[in-house]
């Protein structure tokens, strides 16, 4: 795990994912479920000291901590305006 931060399979019938990064002791399990697909994930790089996972179906990008897809085809975008404190 220190060197490939993530591993993934099937346990008893349950599908896991299990990512951790060695500087900052830092792991999480997930679940590869996305939209009720199975998906599979690697290391891509980091960011802000954290790992950065992909999936090989979308390539979509993905925080290891949160499990939030931050990049790609699956990424959720927030729509905002921007403003001031005088507007109402």
């Amino acid at each position: 795990m220190a060197y490939h931060h993530v591993t993934q399979g099937e346990l008893g019938g349950q599908l896991y994912l299990i990512s951790f990064r060695l500087p900052y002791n830092s792991g999480v399990g997930l679940t590869p479920l996305v939209n009720n697909e199975v998906h599979h994930f690697g290391a891509t790089g980091l960011t802000n000291g954290r790992a950065i996972l992909a999936n090989r179906e979308t390539r979509t990008h993905w925080d290891h901590i949160t499990g939030e897809a931050i990049a790609g085809s699956l990424a959720v975008v927030w729509p905002f305006h921007m403003t001031t404190v005088a507007a109402d």
